[in-house]
């Protein structure tokens, strides 16, 4: 079998044995998640997504709010040019360079900051969409980086918590299954799948170990 998917046949392994290798650390787990794409699993940081949407949408309103009053003002304005801002974008735009210039500095800021906005919030959308990975997808991976042969346990001082179960909620899967299963395909993939490792897993003949990733021939 030329796939390394653990979504389609349940058969991802992870032995304790020499890998034919040299890279370390992030390099041999990028390395691992382009060989088993159920492994490329990743943090959505919704609290910090939201913030962020949070503090940019305070800061739009402070600026809507802004212009408003500006507007006001320029409405009330003797100047009759400015006065017509409110009905002539090009005069407004032709005379910021005599220094009359609040009004359209601050829609070109705004309009700055509405595609920061929207952007993060298209993003937000996008990340909400995305499915999470199965917890034997996430315990593989946890596995994985725990094996003295494998992962070797790199990450170090925070970064060592960036797939513990507290995230949990937050993982999102770059290549969620796709593969629609009956009942007994995915209670083989199960319990029974389990149970047939535990048995046979290690009498019978597999393909070539990569990564720590082992693939049934």
């Amino acid at each position: 079998m030329s796939e390394y998917s653990l979504a389609e046949t349940g058969d991802l392994q992870i032995e304790d044995a020499p890998t034919k290798t040299s890279s370390e650390g992030y390099e041999k787990l990028a390395r691992l998640m382009s060989i088993s794409s159920e492994t490329a699993i990743f943090r959505r940081f919704q609290v910090l997504n939201f913030t962020n949407l949070l503090r940019l949408q305070a800061e739009l309103q402070d600026m809507e709010h802004e212009l408003a009053e500006i507007r006001s003002d320029d409405a009330r304005a003797a100047d009759p040019v400015r006065s017509g801002y409110i009905l002539d974008f090009r005069s407004m735009r032709d005379w910021k360079d005599a220094g009359d210039s609040l009004q359209y500095d601050l829609l070109v800021a705004i309009g700055n900051k509405l595609h920061e906005y929207n952007a993060a919030l298209a993003q937000a959308l996008e990340l909400g969409k995305t499915p999470g990975p199965t917890p034997r997808e996430v315990q593989f991976l946890r596995d994985w980086l725990v094996r003295p042969s494998m992962g070797n346990n790199f990450l170090s001082d925070i970064e060592r918590s960036t797939w513990e179960e507290t995230n949990d909620p937050d993982f999102l899967t770059l290549f969620p299954r796709t593969v629609q299963k009956d009942a007994f395909t995915s209670l083989m993939n199960g319990i029974l799948l389990d149970v047939y490792h535990r048995l046979w897993g290690r009498k019978r003949k597999v393909g070539p170990l990569r990564y720590g990733v082992m693939i049934s021939s």
